[in-house]
């Protein structure tokens, strides 16, 4: 299916700026509060973005199972 698999795709590339974006925080990248707030900030819209692209890859595998 070529939808699911640019989802999949889709998918790494978030999970890959997640990284990014925690590796920069552990090793103290944040100058301040405030790029500490808007990191975390990302980092959740992504892990929210990555959860509703797998809900989305599990209707579309359960749309072709009917």
């Amino acid at each position: 299916m070529v939808i699911g698999e640019f989802l999949r795709k889709l998918q790494e590339n978030l999970r890959k700026e997640q990284e990014l974006i925690k590796d920069h925080m552990g090793s103290g990248g944040c100058s301040d509060f405030i790029e500490y707030s808007r990191n975390v900030g990302t980092i959740a819209g992504l892990e929210q973005s990555i959860t509703t692209i797998d809900e989305t890859i599990r209707n579309l595998n359960e749309e072709d199972q009917e």
